[in-house]
């Protein structure tokens, strides 16, 4: 599945706030090479981003993130599968 890099940004071209948290996440997953090159990329140039990616992770620092399971744009081809095997089964139990 590809995903928009311009889903991640508003029209001032600054990251949404999807994009702040799932950098966040990225960096407390210690993933963020995971991320798409183009909010890498802005993020290393964008001293306004990296701003509140700071203070939104420093919020979040004492967050136990190791039982949250996967997650869902860094994980998102393990929970595509999950959920594909979970409408298998449903259908498998209907034709039961």
């Amino acid at each position: 599945m590809m995903v928009n890099p311009m889903s991640f940004f508003k029209d001032d071209c600054h990251l949404t706030d999807e994009g702040i948290g799932l950098y966040v996440d990225a960096l407390k997953l210690r993933r963020t090479q995971e991320l798409l090159g183009e909010v890498r990329d802005h993020v290393g140039n964008c001293q306004l981003c990296r701003k509140e990616i700071t203070g939104l992770f420093s919020l979040l620092a004492e967050e136990d993130y190791s039982a949250m399971g996967p997650h869902p744009f860094l994980d998102r081809n393990q929970v595509r599968k999950q959920e594909k095997t979970m409408w298998i089964q449903r259908v498998a139990a209907l034709v039961v």
